[in-house]
């Protein structure tokens, strides 16, 4: 173990992390103090702290918030992958905001992974906590090594062979434990922000600093008007204080006056006041700087000020379109990530079918703003005229998870297969008496009294007693009609 290679990747880490404390220090909005004088009042500088406004964590929290998957599956098979369970049993449901957020703060973060009992174990991990090394910054999918604190004085290493556990300080470390992994890669993931094509990685903080700052200037400045000029200043000229009153007592005098002093003169006396200052000027430029910085950044103003004043449906739309194509830059950049992740998951299990699978993708949650009723709408017009299979689009429906989704098709399966089982039985029991009809056997007469006979098919009560001679007077009728003499001629049957 080369114990160089791990004190400079210690150093490099460590400043790392104080770059990206500044980061953190803002989104927690403990920023730096708008400018005020070294010998300013108290008072100010209480403005000042007052004056600090955590816009940039709305920036943040705007873009990582929306961005939950909700499955991984593989197109061609339509359900979802195996690595889908590695996924909801690392909690990562829950814990994918927190990556996510670290990711939008610094500019990236990692996931690290390894050998579990029966799965592997996913961990997301702030850069500030993790350094790794890459031959290829821009091309490179793995690194070559990757170091990780878990806490003061111990480390962990891993290439693409083994995770090594170290304990030390300052240079002196030694090995505590080591163990071999089958991922063939180094097990480490880089989720970036944004990257450029020399590697470098931009959050939602860096390139924004000056532009919140200026909001905090803008901010202290109408807290200072606020406190100090907001009201009418009363003035008296050509007073005499009276005699018994030194200078310091009279200059005490003057200081002590309030809105409710009433003051009396004689003579020269003027009484006069001064007007206070507009504030009017400094809240319309907060507005245009937070105008600025929902410009700068992709995030719609609504979302900065919480405010939605006469704005029709489409110019909401418009207003969200540049906030909703950073975020499908977002899913392609991110969406290619967690795909790797679970391929390496796969290849610590064992499972060299996923982790060979480069088809498999993850499912987003959507974060349109739809009413459920133009949902229900849009998706039946799908399923109707474009015959896209409704199971499809359940998944897709705002507010649906993905157990709810595997639920409504275990449920629309058993009612399925209850009407098949009764369309059989009915089919079975038309096909018995069809065959019944057409041997004219007992079966038929079986199956007729099982249902009600027709008005021709039902005995009459008088066909027993009268049968018999109503057959001979036919007969009869018959012989006479034979007999009877139809010209009158005498001469029967001509």
């Amino acid at each position: 173990m080369d114990m160089k290679l791990i004190d400079d990747l210690v150093g490099r880490m460590e400043s790392e992390s104080l770059r990206l404390q500044q980061f953190r220090q803002i989104v927690e909005s403990d920023q730096g103090l708008p400018p005020v004088p070294r010998d300013a009042e108290r008072e100010k500088k209480s403005l000042a702290r007052l004056a600090r406004t955590p816009w940039l964590r709305l920036v943040c929290l705007s873009t990582a918030q929306p961005l939950k998957v909700s499955g991984y599956r593989d197109p061609e098979q339509g359900v979802d992958s195996p690595m889908w369970d590695t996924w909801l049993r690392n909690d990562m449901d829950s814990r994918q905001s927190q990556l996510n957020f670290a990711v939008v703060t610094f500019g990236y973060a990692f996931m690290q992974l390894t050998p579990g009992e029966d799965h592997a174990v996913m961990r997301p991990v702030s850069p500030q906590q993790m350094v790794a090394e890459y031959d290829d910054p821009y091309g490179d999918e793995y690194p070559l090594y990757a170091l990780r604190r878990v806490r003061a004085g111990k480390y962990k290493f891993f290439d693409d062979e083994r995770i090594v556990t170290l304990e030390g300080l300052d240079g002196n470390y030694r090995v505590v434990d080591e163990v071999e992994h089958s991922a063939g890669v180094c097990p480490v993931v880089l989720y970036p922000n944004l990257m450029d094509l020399e590697g470098n990685c931009f959050g939602e903080v860096e390139p924004y600093v000056d532009v919140a700052a200026r909001l905090d200037l803008t901010t202290n400045d109408r807290l200072l008007v606020q406190r100090f000029n907001s009201w009418k200043i009363l003035y008296a000229t050509n007073i005499t204080p009276p005699k018994s009153m030194t200078k310091q007592q009279q200059d005490r005098a003057k200081m002590t006056l309030r809105n409710d002093s009433v003051l009396m003169g004689t003579g020269d006396t003027k009484f006069g006041t001064l007007d206070e200052t507009s504030m009017t000027p400094f809240i319309t430029a907060v507005e245009t700087d937070r105008s600025d910085l929902s410009a700068v950044s992709q995030t719609p103003m609504t979302m900065l000020t919480g405010e939605m004043i006469n704005l029709g449906a489409d110019a909401i739309t418009n207003s969200y379109r540049p906030w909703r194509e950073k975020l499908k830059q977002r899913r392609d950049v991110w969406g290619d990530c967690h795909a790797r992740a679970l391929r390496v998951a796969a290849a610590l299990e064992g499972n060299r079918e996923e982790a060979e699978n480069f088809d498999a993708v993850v499912q987003w949650d959507d974060v349109e703003d739809r009413s459920l009723a133009q949902t229900a709408d849009a998706f039946g017009k799908l399923a109707q005229m474009l015959e896209v299979p409704p199971e499809v689009l359940w998944g897709r429906i705002p507010g649906v998870s993905q157990s709810d989704v595997l639920e409504w098709k275990r449920l629309h399966e058993e009612l399925r297969r209850r009407d098949l089982e009764t369309e059989a039985m009915a089919l079975q029991s038309d096909m018995s008496l069809s065959v019944g009809a057409e041997s004219g056997g007992d079966l038929t007469q079986a199956d007729t009294s099982q249902s009600p006979a027709s008005y021709e098919d039902q005995p009459k009560p008088w066909g027993a007693k009268r049968g018999a001679k109503a057959g001979k007077r036919t007969i009869e009728r018959l012989k006479r009609k034979d007999k009877r003499d139809g010209d009158g001629d005498g001469i029967v049957n001509e």
